[in-house]
């Protein structure tokens, strides 16, 4: 497993409505909340889908493979919006 690091911009409270605790650890920060699950490399395609559901801003911090699975579903998501096959 790898650990995913995910600033997100809100508070605890409200990052516990979204987040359960059995799925990741959360951590407060300064500036928001440290999200942090550990993960197969083969699954950060679904974390990169569950934090696009996320009501509040996120930032990846690492890994680079959990950043090349968000930017492969926002191409994805572009071409199937532009009416390409994908």
């Amino acid at each position: 497993s790898v650990p995913c690091h995910v600033m997100l911009q809100t508070n605890l409270a409200e990052a516990s409505k979204h987040i359960p605790a059995y799925v990741a650890m959360l951590g407060p920060q300064q500036d928001g909340v440290m999200l942090t699950i550990m993960a197969h490399p083969d699954w950060f395609w679904r974390i990169a889908w569950y934090l696009l559901e996320f009501p509040f801003p996120v930032k990846v911090i690492e890994p680079d493979g959990l950043k090349g699975a968000l930017e492969t579903l926002a191409q994805r998501a572009q071409n199937l919006a532009q009416g390409n096959l994908v």
